[in-house]
């Protein structure tokens, strides 16, 4: 489902920025097809998933939906190495990354949101999640970690990503049964249509 990118996908890029070579694009694309492979274990019947996903500033790697519509937005990042936080930047062996994927999160939230808004009519609260598959997380501290909270996005490594999917859904399915509503739940079908 991977396509060009439009003129203005094209406008927006960083000019500095030099494009992906075939390699780093071939360990992208299985970086994504191990994240895809892990979230085919969500039970089908409480998730919805969806794969690379066309959007105004290039694609969303994977959008999970639970039945309570709680949403969760994946970016799936190949780099191997140590990442860390530095109060400002997500680093690669202390080193900002090259495209800063905090932003490409942040930006893929806000499209999303919007469409879902102009498709289904509420707000709906989306989480974005970085996920690595070949690196290890740090912490401030210095300690290795399994989930790092970073400008309201989590940063993890593929080892958590469906228990803090899984964590996430049992904890709305409390809220859920607190409020006695869901917001998103009448959305959960129409997201086929994005």
């Amino acid at each position: 489902m991977t396509t060009e990118p439009t003129r203005e996908e094209k406008a927006t890029r960083n000019k500095h920025q030099k494009p992906a070579t075939a390699r780093q694009r071939r360990q992208g694309a299985g970086a994504e097809a191990c994240i895809r492979r892990s979230l085919d274990q969500l039970p089908k019947r409480q998730f919805a998933v969806f794969n690379d996903i066309r959007a105004k500033y290039g694609n969303i790697d994977h959008l999970v939906i639970n039945r309570h519509g709680k949403i969760f937005l994946i970016e799936t990042k190949s780099h191997r190495g140590k990442v860390t936080y530095d109060g400002k930047h997500l680093c690669l062996n202390g080193k900002p990354f090259r495209k800063n994927p905090i932003a490409q999160v942040a930006r893929n939230i806000k499209w999303l949101r919007t469409t879902i808004e102009n498709t289904c009519g509420p707000t709906p609260w989306i989480t974005g999640i970085i996920v690595f598959t070949n690196a290890s997380i740090y912490a401030s501290d210095g300690k290795k970690t399994q989930w790092m909270p970073v400008q309201q996005l989590a940063v993890l490594p593929q080892s958590s990503l469906i228990r803090t999917i899984n964590w996430n859904d049992a904890k709305r399915q409390r809220q859920s049964r607190a409020n006695g509503t869901t917001r998103v739940q009448h959305c959960y079908n129409a997201y086929e249509r994005i």
